[in-house]
């Protein structure tokens, strides 16, 4: 059977969206399968039952049959990310984040214990070098270029957007 006829347009909103499904199927898959990402500030707990991973594998599994019958007849296109991409750009656009938990920035919450940004900045800076070496790690094989992921010393960061 032929693919249905859908224009350009139809078939990249429909990818799209199923592509998105598609991820969260997987990370579903993921947690039915035992996830549980554990780091210093933050824990998941995997508390499904054994009988709610079986029903979940199942329905992950029939919702991918569902959207392979969908790319097939309607020639949806297979999206690929490569991880190395993933972690550049999650990375890259990370490091505004920590820098609004500095001193100069907390101030917005009120007063700022002079102490704070003596003990917090240094460690700060020392999170964004790491962040930094993340990005340059995962760049540096791909041949591009190491792009900053934060501003040159004495550059403003505008903290409101």
């Amino acid at each position: 059977m032929d693919p249905i006829p859908v224009s350009e347009n139809h078939r990249r909103a429909i990818g799209t969206a199923f592509g998105q499904f598609d991820q969260l199927l997987g990370e579903v898959e993921e947690y039915a399968t035992g996830r549980a990402r554990h780091g210093v500030l933050f824990r998941e707990v995997n508390d499904l039952t054994p009988r709610q991973r079986r029903a979940l594998v199942d329905e992950v599994a029939s919702r991918r049959q569902t959207m392979e019958i969908c790319r097939r007849e309607l020639d949806l296109p297979v999206t690929t990310e490569c991880v190395a991409s993933r972690i550049w750009g999650s990375s890259s656009a990370f490091w505004e984040v920590l820098v609004e938990a500095t001193g100069r920035y907390l101030r917005r919450y009120g007063d700022v214990p002079p102490e704070l940004p003596l003990f917090l900045d240094p460690r700060i800076e020392e999170l964004i070098c790491g962040l930094t070496h993340i990005v340059e790690t995962v760049a540096a094989p791909s041949g591009e270029p190491v792009l900053p992921v934060r501003p040159a010393a004495g550059d403003e960061v505008d903290a409101d957007g």
